[in-house]
């Protein structure tokens, strides 16, 4: 499996190690494992698909590739696609796309009551504290046995929640809520 950071560097590995031992170029052992790549896919997909493969040299990404051409009746769906087909599928694998979605959808949920000071805030902490010791005593005179091994231990743990809600503001918490409602709307139109 070759979906793994490790799995990809030991490709490499591999690539390097046989280019070593067979004094062969190195580009030219990662050429044909691009090629037999690319045959397997073929025979997965169909042996009519134009399909090239990318090995990057410094982390060992693969990337498979196939070539489809854009036709506005396609007859054989292995090489040919719709326009319409080409536009939704480069959208759907664009980051920038995903992205912009994802934040537009993060800032609908940042409209609500608690952004602009209804809700209680909240605020918590946790702390804790451990020392310890060993000790070995010895003591001059023999009055008083030794000590050898003596533990001490000590622990401290503390926790605080502290609530805060404002009573009244002079309406400004309402404003703000209009105002982040209604330019949300217009970012959206």
């Amino acid at each position: 499996m070759l979906n793994k950071r490790a799995d990809k560097l030991e490709l490499l590995r591999i690539a390097e190690a046989v280019a070593l031992e067979k004094s062969i170029d190195k580009e030219l052992i990662i050429s044909s494992m691009e090629t037999g790549i690319a045959k397997a896919a073929k025979s997965k997909f169909g042996q009519e698909n134009e399909i090239k493969v990318s090995i990057n040299r410094d982390n060992g990404d693969i990337e498979i590739f196939r070539k489809l051409i854009v036709a506005e009746n396609p007859e054989n769906s292995n090489t040919e696609i719709k326009l319409e087909d080409a536009i939704t599928l480069a959208l759907s694998n664009n980051h920038n796309v995903i992205i912009t979605k994802q934040q537009n959808e993060a800032k609908k949920q940042d409209i609500h009551l608690g952004a602009v000071g209804f809700l209680p805030t909240l605020d918590g902490s946790v702390g804790g504290n451990y020392s310890g010791s060993n000790t070995d005593l010895e003591f001059a005179t023999d009055a008083f046995p030794d000590i050898k091994n003596q533990e001490a231990a000590q622990s401290n743990q503390s926790a605080k929640v502290t609530a805060t809600y404002m009573i009244f503001n002079g309406g400004a918490r309402v404003k703000s809520y209009a105002k982040l409602k209604s330019s949300m709307a217009s970012s959206t139109e």
